[in-house]
């Protein structure tokens, strides 16, 4: 398990992550000002809390969160790609957040519930988006959407 709280972080990456067991442990970011957050096609079976942080650069392409993700009451200044995600077994909360850029999220499928409320997506998201009935992303455990400012069906 790795867990980081209260500190400035250069780069976290998939190197740092399976240095530390983070993959079948989980992972805990609380209160953290990373410049670099490049977690893309790590497959998580732990369950991931990211907290209170802001985040310059955001890179989860193709990531699994197994067990779960919470991502609430984070500040995000770079576009997000989302591709490939989901296959989650546990619900995932975006919760709390401000995204500066456009959040993408393309051919995912959440096994378990998807909660988005609370958010400002500032340039949007395509996460409602559909455009390709074999990519869009799918919400087979449902999702709950509440209360977010920005549209969630941008065309890319």
């Amino acid at each position: 398990m790795l867990e980081i709280k209260n500190q400035i972080i250069e780069r976290i990456d998939e190197f740092t992550v399976d240095g530390h067991d983070c993959v079948s442990e989980g992972m805990t970011l609380e209160h953290c000002h990373i410049h670099e957050l490049d977690i893309m096609a790590v497959r998580f079976s732990g369950k991931v809390t990211i907290c209170n942080c802001i985040i310059d650069k955001l890179g989860i392409h193709s990531t699994v969160f197994g067990a779960g993700l919470n991502f609430t009451g984070n500040i995000v200044t770079s576009d997000i790609d989302y591709q490939m995600g989901g296959h989650n077994n546990d619900e995932m909360i975006i919760s709390h957040n401000i995204f500066n850029g456009f959040f993408s999220f393309f051919d995912c499928i959440f096994e378990k519930k998807l909660i988005v409320k609370n958010n400002i997506f500032k340039k949007g998201t395509d996460l409602l988006t559909r455009e390709n009935k074999g990519f869009d992303n799918c919400f087979n455990g449902g999702v709950i959407l509440t209360d977010n400012i920005g549209p969630l069906n941008v065309m890319p």
